[in-house]
């Protein structure tokens, strides 16, 4: 496929559904309970569901997803879907049955780049950590790509490793293979199964194309259910964050702090208000806006109150002649008042 084809796409080849349905005819599951199956590069959801077809009921499925559309197509199937890049979550480790890992990739980035070590180690390094013990691996990319650090690191924390080209009519467009893999309890250097892998990346050995379902089909545990199990993006996205605000946001209680409390009834103090009190009520904002007017002389004043910093100096010498020069700061309580009828702006201090 050209570069640019492979940019518009954002690297997304999906897992054909020859391949899918085959892999979902190789995997059992190892006994009644919770299923809990990932997909880090999810697309809109297809391939997981389907590999998952014969785990029967108690299945939960998780994906991770850049593209915005597929992520929302992804959410009509899936337990929960993250939208964003894989780089950008928290996701709990050891917790997850089984695997689906597709990663995306541009077949012709140039060398000096190689996609930080190409995405499918990165994502191979990534996600490794979800799978519990004896979790199932089902990893797909291009044949060659086993060279390298894929290689090791698949035997160093993986056994009983399989792999498989796709079927004919399939293979031939990317090269791909199906690795089927089993998490170890502890990991451990395994030369005798690193050998065969090497032996496929230099082309020496030729992997058996993927059969419609394998002759020992592949257990896949069960996990403990959790509550609030980490699953989380470190980015908000902005309906989400209108969703929550819906929901939970803070509104209410910061209108009940902000703005002063409307009070339906008139309330009379037990004490006339000395000029004091009402220059703090003026300072205070509670009666900013408010309309005032002289019962005696029908004078009508719109005020305003604030408060100010205002600096006191004071000079002192003392008898050696050293001048001393202090300065205090104090708040200054100011009042603005408009003449309505005059146009009479007057400020009390």
């Amino acid at each position: 496929m050209a570069l640019f084809q492979s940019q518009k796409v954002m690297g997304y080849y999906p897992t054909p559904p020859v391949v899918a349905e085959a892999i979902a005819r190789s995997l059992v599951r190892s006994g009644p309970g919770l299923i809990r199956a990932i997909d880090p590069a999810c697309g809109e959801g297809t391939a997981l569901r389907t590999i998952t077809t014969d785990l029967e009921d108690q299945v939960e499925w998780f994906g991770i997803e850049l593209n915005q559309t597929r992520a929302r197509a992804a959410e009509g199937v899936f337990t929960r879907v993250l939208r964003t890049d894989i780089r950008s979550t928290r996701v709990a480790n050891q917790t997850f049955s089984v695997c689906l890992l597709n990663p995306p990739y541009d077949d012709n980035l140039v060398a000096v780049d190689e996609a930080a070590q190409r995405l499918e180690l990165y994502f191979l390094q990534a996600t490794l950590r979800y799978l519990a013990p004896r979790g199932v691996l089902v990893y797909i990319i291009p044949e060659r790509r086993l060279a390298g650090k894929v290689a090791p690191l698949l035997a160093y924390h993986f056994e009983n490793i399989q792999v498989f080209r796709f079927p004919a009519g399939e293979f031939e467009p990317f090269k791909q293979v199906v690795i089927f893999a089993t998490k170890k309890l502890k990991p451990f250097r395994d030369e005798a199964a690193l050998a065969p892998i090497k032996a496929i990346a230099r082309g020496t050995q030729i992997p058996p194309d993927l059969p419609a379902a394998l002759d020992a089909p592949i257990s896949v545990p069960v996990v403990k259910p959790a509550t609030g199990l980490l699953f989380q993006s470190l980015q908000v996205e902005p309906e989400d964050l209108l969703h929550e605000i819906d929901r939970h946001g803070a509104l209410d209680q910061l209108q009940k702090r902000l703005l002063p409390v409307t009070i339906q009834q008139r309330l009379r103090p037990l004490m006339p208000l000395r000029k004091g009190h009402l220059a703090l009520v003026l300072a205070s904002g509670h009666l900013n806006n408010a309309l005032v007017a002289d019962p005696q002389s029908g004078q009508r004043l719109l005020v305003k109150g604030r408060t100010e910093k205002a600096v006191t100096r004071t000079e002192s010498t003392d008898e050696n002649g050293t001048r001393t020069i202090t300065e205090r700061d104090r708040l200054k309580i100011v009042i603005t008042a408009l003449d309505v009828d005059s146009g009479d702006l007057l400020t009390l201090e």
